[in-house]
């Protein structure tokens, strides 16, 4: 199952080292039926709710990769249009909280390189960790 596969960490600071060699070709080479399809978006839309309500983690980045994968029919047949068309819809909203979901490039034989969003995700809680370090909570 894909989402088994898919890394903690961007692609060359991985947690479980033997993802890092993992035959990223022959993972990205299996096409998803329809119902696997959805259920990807579906954990997509899930994680893109769950950040606009404040619960951040890293998995919007990773989904997102293989979002546009299935968009750009990487991973799905072609004729999935309606599948495509919800991928496409679900990263203008990720855009909409992570400009940098713009500029991920899945590549067909490498493990998802989401470093720049994951960097975003991450921003608000060392600013929200550099804030709570100042101890001083007092408006005046």
């Amino acid at each position: 199952m894909l989402f088994g596969l898919l890394p903690p960490k961007p692609s060359f600071s991985f947690r479980v080292p033997w993802l890092r060699d993992l035959p990223w070709g022959k993972v990205w080479s299996q096409k998803l039926d329809e119902k696997q399809g959805k259920g990807i978006l579906s954990a997509l839309k899930s994680e893109i709710e769950r950040h606009e309500e404040g619960h951040l983690d890293n998995d919007l980045a990773y989904l997102a990769d293989v979002a546009i994968r299935i968009r750009d029919a990487h991973i799905v047949d072609d004729s999935l249009t309606a599948v495509r068309q919800q991928a496409s819809e679900l990263l203008s909203r990720a855009k909409e909280l992570y400009p940098s979901v713009e500029h991920i490039d899945p590549q067909p034989d490498q493990a998802p390189a989401v470093d720049n969003v994951i960097a975003e995700i991450e921003q608000p809680r060392a600013n929200a960790s550099d804030d709570a370090g100042s101890g001083d909570d007092i408006p005046f």
